[in-house]
């Protein structure tokens, strides 16, 4: 949200959930959104150069993207991956208030889950690609890390 909220980005949320339920929502505008009620799923155009297009902004943020990780190797894409770690006790404490039944041995192995295939993605990304931060500590600093790594300005207006 924070890279989102800069002039020349995007925030596209979790493209996984336009995937899974067939259509993009805009909690925003609802159907009658410019961008998504032009959006077209069946179209060939890839997601990111179509959404790029039809809002026409340069950087695009999208989490939990993994799904259309092909997508991604379009010429004109050019992926970078800012991994929040979230603190274990964090993470187990949410799955267990989300998903209370699973108890907390599974709620572990679960979070244990996806730091491993996250870790994977981040180790398979070129170098100077990829960054790993803990969520609990992102501020000012961070996110100028991220706009160093991108090649984006940070702008003061990003942290309100």
């Amino acid at each position: 949200l924070l890279i989102g909220s800069h002039p020349e980005a995007f925030s596209v949320g979790e493209i996984d959930k336009i995937l899974s339920t067939g259509r993009p929502l805009c909690t925003l505008h609802g159907d009658d959104c410019p961008l998504w009620s032009q959006y077209d799923l069946d179209g060939t155009e890839s997601p990111y150069t179509q959404i790029a297009r039809l809002s026409g902004k340069r950087w695009l943020v999208v989490n939990n993207a993994r799904r259309l990780l092909p997508a991604q190797q379009d010429p004109r894409i050019r992926s970078f991956y800012v991994w929040l770690v979230r603190d274990g006790r964090a993470a187990v404490a949410g799955r267990l208030r989300k998903y209370g039944h699973e108890g907390v041995w599974a709620a572990s192995r679960s979070w244990v889950r996806q730091v491993r295939k996250k870790r994977r993605l981040i180790r398979q990304q070129p170098p100077g690609q990829a960054m790993t931060l803990h969520y609990e500590v992102v501020q000012a600093n961070s996110l100028r890390r991220i706009c160093r790594l991108i090649g984006l300005e940070f702008t003061e207006s990003m942290m309100a």
